[in-house]
């Protein structure tokens, strides 16, 4: 899953890319944040980097 906007609920892939805004809970097996980037719930991911 790829998002550069805003995502109003919860997010579960097993890559995860984000570039904006999560309005929920993120689930994943690889989580990547770009610059900028912003969790408003709970992360779980086996493996997070910041881009």
């Amino acid at each position: 899953m790829t998002s550069t906007g805003v995502v109003k609920g919860d997010v579960e892939a097993r890559d995860v890319y984000i570039g904006g805004t999560v309005y929920g809970d993120i689930w994943a097996i690889e989580l990547e944040l770009y610059e900028g980037a912003e969790c408003l719930g709970s992360i779980e991911a086996i493996r997070t980097t910041k881009g």
